[in-house]
């Protein structure tokens, strides 16, 4: 027997809604719910995105990766298949 599905609305910061204008009320809703405190916490642009270096122990595998690449050693590339994941995927099986 399966146990009853409930529907919980989270509640949200309606004062947030004007800091994300042009923004459909139905998404707006979603983002604010998601933390999303201004219209810059959704960019869609390069200049938007974290710096590389912020990403934890990048350096250590970007050596390991060289190193491998040099010896031309096997990868093995996991990809999910959503957009960036499967962006990312065919970008490394291609490079």
């Amino acid at each position: 027997m399966h146990a009853a599905k409930k529907i919980i609305r989270r509640t949200i910061d309606e004062g947030l809604r004007g800091q994300l204008p042009d923004i459909h009320p139905v998404l707006q809703r979603v983002y604010i719910a998601r933390g999303v405190q201004s219209a810059s916490d959704i960019k869609h642009e390069l200049n938007a995105l974290l710096p590389f270096e912020s990403l934890k122990n990048i350096k250590q595998a970007a050596q390991y990766l060289a190193k491998a690449l040099a010896a031309q050693k096997r990868i093995l590339i996991i990809g999910d298949f959503d957009a960036d994941g499967a962006t990312s995927a065919v970008l490394a099986v291609t490079a």
